[in-house]
């Protein structure tokens, strides 16, 4: 069984970040990259929030091997899941 990466962000109504952390391997190379995968995929939240009315969005992004996994709270804050492992049950 490989080794997977997670990386976990909070992020406000006004796209501001309020948390962040990494989960499993650590990899500083990749740690903006990180970053920029889960703020580029705020778009399409949004766009998936207009065509779902569910809080869970499941993969709303993917990036080579990476995965973006959201839930919006009633607030409008998005909590933000970047995998590798492509398991519904598993992130949910």
């Amino acid at each position: 069984m490989s080794a997977t990466t997670y990386y976990f962000a909070i992020v406000g109504s006004a796209d501001s970040p309020l948390y962040e952390a990494d989960f499993g391997v650590q990899r500083t190379e990749n740690k903006h990259l990180h970053q920029f995968v889960v703020h580029a995929a705020l778009d399409l939240v949004e766009d998936a929030l207009f065509a779902n009315t569910a809080c869970y969005l499941k993969a709303v992004d993917s990036y080579n091997d990476w995965i973006v996994s959201a839930y919006v709270t009633p607030s409008n804050v998005r909590l933000m899941l970047l995998h590798e492992v492509k398991s519904e049950e598993a992130i949910r």
